[in-house]
């Protein structure tokens, strides 16, 4: 198309005989013309190197930014333009915003590339577009009367001579390209049509492969993040480097339950909404969904203490609406941080609580679970679960100073059984709770018994498992049973396994830190059963410390282990910490270790664990 303007400069062209043009890009008080002569001859190849030159940028460089900035250059230049944009048309939100743009200058004009203009402020033009029809404005000022408004716009803006191509999207207005203020081969319209569709074209790849390349690394459901975008992220993660790392683990109690007895589209809500809320809270953190109801959040560099806030927020938010229906799991660490570790940790903490939520739901079914529940409850009820006891005796004098408590179970048919053969199916189940609670009481009912008949108190020891120990609820229950029976706590003794000490610090000091805090005395258990962490011994404040039976057992033929314990006694004197020997079965053994300086011992030569009542017959002689 050409435009062609009744001014003063054409009507004198035309009276010399030659056919011409207004250049479209002229200022409005400028007459310049062109005759069409010229136009014919030079422009054709321009137009092909112009074409050639965009369409190879578009293809050939990786960064699409990039090459619409070099292609807009390209057409900035070949129109002598000043400015040459690529701008959005949002229908929904019934805006424009620019998204690719070059200037003369090399600066962004100041308000279309800082501003979203909305579709209010340029109606003549949206109804253009509308119509797949462009824009072509040879001088602003013949807008001043009828399109006072959008006049007024392009005038603050710099503006006095606009050319804009829209172009679709699936058949959907999706934006137009615009030029301003062009100089230069006015008439070339159609080529700007051209170009505008070979950038469309380009925009629509570039927009489906952002689609797929956002479905590698999102969760189509809430949009989360998913697992690839978590490998990314620890692929380039620093481990050296960090402060500190708090995760959080959660996931629905029974997602498939609720959707086959709701459907699918519950279960999907009951995810977006899971989703939303931790998108709200965490906000500034990495949040991922895996398959299923599997969520992990990772929160760098954030303080223990605002990380738990965050966590007690979102679990305050989640149980108000769902009850028992999420658990979680979370640890935080601010020294030697392994990102497996610090997950394997969450996810232990978060098999715990589901457990704890699947008992509570086993009351009401007749799920497997409950059925063992309620085998376990009658089984405690009918005393088939009974005290055993393993004297210690102190070293210097030869005096039983204490004993560990031990349960076995007394089977109708074959008798007494040890706790390897009932144990791992109640830790399995999320039941074994049941039994370390039951010692627990069983302990304190029976200090109660000796107090009240006058018989010495003994500090008994016993142990709870690492599942037990890692349930939030430990000390609040723990408190409730000691309630009924209040006897002096010193007599009262936790152990803890060496295991339980490759949680993170904070986790291990926390837990520790609350039975402490109770005033029970605390033991470590089994140390150098394993890789004996030193950490531990500094990490909360330990009454009593055991040598694990292997060292015992290697103390008298290997010279290496004897100088190991010899280390850990001196070691244990200098921290004020009571040093036990378990497993003692030679007299041999107990000579070495008294010349070491071991404070108590544990084993067969002692005496092997024995019912409550053979202990206190032979050990709690009434005074």
């Amino acid at each position: 198309k050409l435009y062609l303007n009744g001014c003063k400069a054409m009507a004198q062209a035309r009276k010399q005989g030659k056919n011409c043009v207004r250049m479209w890009g002229s200022p409005a008080n400028e007459n310049t013309v062109a005759p069409i002569s010229d136009l014919n001859n030079g422009n054709l190849l321009e137009e092909n190197q112009l074409l050639i030159s965009c369409m190879a940028s578009l293809l050939s460089i990786q960064s699409f930014e990039t090459a619409m900035e070099i292609v807009l250059g390209h057409i900035g230049r070949y129109y002598g333009a000043q400015h040459v944009a690529v701008v959005k048309c949002d229908t929904e939100k019934q805006t424009n915003k620019v998204v690719y743009a070059w200037t003369q200058t090399g600066e962004h004009l100041k308000k279309q590339t800082k501003e979203i203009i909305p579709f209010a402020q340029m109606p003549h033009w949206i109804d253009a577009f509308n119509q797949n029809r462009e824009l072509v404005i040879h001088d602003i000022t013949e807008w001043i009367h009828t399109y006072p408004e959008e006049y007024e716009f392009l005038r603050d803006s710099g503006v006095f001579s606009v050319c804009a191509i829209p172009f679709e999207v699936s058949s959907k207005l999706y934006g137009f390209l615009e030029v301003d203020n062009a100089t230069l081969h006015s008439e070339d319209i159609i080529l700007l049509k051209t170009l505008s569709y070979f950038i469309t074209s380009e925009m629509t790849k570039q927009k489906l492969q952002q689609k797929q390349e956002y479905l590698i690394y999102h969760d189509t459901l809430t949009g989360l993040c998913n697992r690839n975008s978590y490998l990314n992220y620890l692929a380039g993660l620093n481990e050296d480097a960090l402060s500190s790392m708090g995760v959080v683990r959660l996931d629905i109690n029974g997602l498939k339950e609720y959707n086959t007895k709701f459907g699918f589209d519950y279960g999907d809500s009951l995810l977006c909404h899971m989703a939303q809320i931790l998108k709200s809270v965490f906000a500034h953190h990495c949040v991922y969904r895996f398959t299923g109801d599997e969520f992990l959040v990772l929160c760098k560099g954030v303080t223990n203490e605002h990380f738990t806030s965050l966590v007690n927020l979102v679990r305050s938010e989640m149980r108000a609406e769902y009850l028992d229906c999420v658990a979680f799991g979370y640890t935080w660490s601010g020294v030697d941080i392994h990102m497996e570790d610090l997950i394997r940790h969450a996810e232990e903490l978060l098999s715990v609580e589901k457990l704890m939520n699947k008992e509570r739901q086993a009351y009401r079914s007749q799920a497997p679970q409950a059925v063992m529940l309620q085998n376990l409850v009658r089984a405690l009820e009918n005393d088939e679960f009974t005290l055993y006891l393993q004297p210690k005796r102190d070293i210097a004098t030869g005096e039983i100073v204490g004993a560990e408590a031990l349960v076995r179970y007394i089977h109708p048919k074959y008798g007494v059984i040890g706790p390897a053969k009932f144990v791992p199916q109640l830790e399995e189940n999320g039941l074994i709770y049941y039994i370390d609670f039951f010692i627990f009481e069983q302990v304190c009912k029976m200090l109660l018994k000796w107090q009240q008949e006058g018989k010495p108190l003994r500090c008994i020891s016993l142990n709870l498992s690492r599942k037990t120990m890692l349930r939030e609820d430990l000390p609040k229950q723990m408190q409730a049973i000691y309630n009924r029976y209040k006897v002096p706590k010193k007599y009262i003794e936790i152990e803890i396994t060496e295991s339980f000490g490759d949680m993170e610090r904070e986790t291990f000091s926390r837990i520790s830190g609350d039975i402490v805090a109770q005033g029970f005395r605390l033991s470590l258990d089994d140390f150098g059963s394993k890789y004996s962490n030193l950490s531990i011994l500094s990490a909360v404040d330990l009454n009593v410390l055991k040598l694990d039976k292997s060292l015992v057992n290697d103390i008298v033929a290997n010279p290496k282990t004897l100088t190991i314990v010899s280390n850990f006694l001196v070691l244990c004197r200098n921290l004020g910490i009571e040093s036990v020997a378990e497993g003692v079965e030679t007299e041999e053994q107990m000579s070495l270790l008294k010349q070491l300086g071991c404070n108590v011992v544990q084993g067969y030569l002692v005496n092997k664990p024995m019912p409550m009542t053979d202990f206190e017959e032979k050990y709690c002689a009434c005074t």
